[in-house]
């Protein structure tokens, strides 16, 4: 499993490097966000966006560019749509990145999809991780419940996540301004 996780991010590092030729500061300027592997694509039609974001066919890359437009697009539809990719079973460093891409977006609409994959055991630890993470930064009373039945997962790391996501949950639902006060 690790080394398709490393193959995947070698074809997005070849991706990147194709298109300007090297990894330079121009190209880090055209990403949104340096926390975003790739840009968001320039459609703005979901139904084209999630298309593209299922299609096992393109290159990752491109399909990484659908994710972050619908992400930005952020509407109901466009968060309903980034849910197919949850089910794209080609990659589960792309699962991965659409729970996270959730995580971000903190919508409700999106729970049962994360607790079916959190449930699911047989699903790649990394994946169920992000599922709990995210359900930890949406922070309702149904996450926090989840939640509370995986603390004692088989599985040390979605254990583990699902530690930290209550303690997100926690951070959530306080409206306080810094997640941990560090005392000098």
């Amino acid at each position: 499993m690790f080394r398709a996780h490393v193959a995947q991010s070698s074809e997005m590092l070849c991706v990147a490097l194709e298109i300007d030729g090297s990894i330079s500061r121009s190209w880090l300027i055209k990403l949104p966000s340096l926390l975003d592997p790739t840009a968001a694509a320039d459609v703005d039609d979901v139904g084209e966006l999630k298309s593209t974001l299922i299609d096992t066919s393109k290159l990752l890359w491109d399909r990484y560019c659908a994710m972050f437009k619908l992400r930005n697009i952020n509407t109901d539809a466009s968060i309903k749509a980034l849910g197919q990719g949850l089910y794209c079973e080609d990659s589960a460093l792309f699962r991965h990145e659409v729970a996270y891409v959730w995580g971000q977006l903190q919508s409700p609409l999106v729970i049962q999809e994360l607790k079916d994959r959190l449930c699911l055991s047989s699903e790649n630890r990394t994946v169920r991780h992000e599922c709990a993470e995210a359900l930890g930064a949406i922070a309702t009373d149904e996450c926090i419940s989840i939640l509370q039945q995986y603390i004692d997962d088989p599985e040390r790391v979605v254990r583990e996540s699902c530690e930290v996501a209550l303690d997100m949950a926690d951070y959530e639902n306080t409206g306080e301004f810094n997640y941990a006060v560090v005392e000098a």
